[in-house]
C-alpha cells in the first residue's frame, strides 16, 4: 500500500510501466520517500518564510517608517 493509499492507482501504473517488474516495488518506495521528503522541505521553507514575514511586520508595527 502506498502513502495513505494515494499512490495506488491513478497515473502511478502508467508512470511505472517503463520500469522492469522486478524493480517496481523498490522504485515505488523510493519515489514515495522522495515525494514526502520534498513536500516536507517545501513546508519547512514556507513556514520559515512566514515566520520571517511575521517578525518583519511586528517590527514595523512597533516602529513605523517615518513619513
Amino acid at each position: 500500500m502506498g502513502f495513505l493509499g494515494y499512490f495506488d492507482g491513478g497515473d502511478s501504473a502508467g508512470a511505472m510501466s517503463p520500469v522492469p517488474a522486478a524493480l517496481r516495488e523498490q522504485v515505488g518506495q523510493l519515489a514515495e520517500a522522495a515525494f514526502v521528503s520534498g513536500f516536507g522541505q517545501v513546508l519547512l521553507v514556507a513556514g520559515l518564510a512566514g515566520l520571517l514575514a511575521a517578525v518583519v511586520v511586528g517590527v514595523y508595527l512597533r516602529r513605523p517608517l517615518p513619513a
